[in-house]
C-alpha cells in the first residue's frame, strides 16, 4: 500500500539522499565500476575530458532498470513511496 493511499504523512527527502540510496543499490547490483559511472558528473582529467571520446553508459542500463523508481513530490523525494 502506498503512503498516499493510507493517508499517511510522508516527509520529503532531498536529492542527495536519493542519489546516495540509488548509488548504494547500484553498488550491490553491479559493483563499484558501475557505481562510479552512476556518480560521475564528468571525467576528472584533462585527457579524459577532451581527448578520449565519449563515456559508455551502457553498463548502467540494467542496474538502473532494477532500481525502483520513486515518485517526486515538490522539491524533494517522498520517503516510502
Amino acid at each position: 500500500m502506498r503512503a498516499h493511499e493510507a493517508n499517511a504523512v510522508v516527509r520529503t527527502l532531498p536529492f542527495t539522499t536519493l542519489r546516495k540510496t540509488r548509488s548504494h543499490m547500484i553498488l550491490r547490483l553491479a559493483g563499484e565500476p558501475v557505481q562510479q559511472l552512476y556518480l560521475a558528473h564528468k571525467d576528472c582529467s584533462v585527457a579524459a575530458q577532451h581527448y578520449t571520446g565519449e563515456t559508455n553508459f551502457e553498463p548502467l542500463v540494467k542496474p538502473l532498470r532494477a532500481v525502483p523508481r520513486t515518485a517526486h513530490s515538490g522539491g524533494g523525494v517522498a520517503a516510502g513511496s
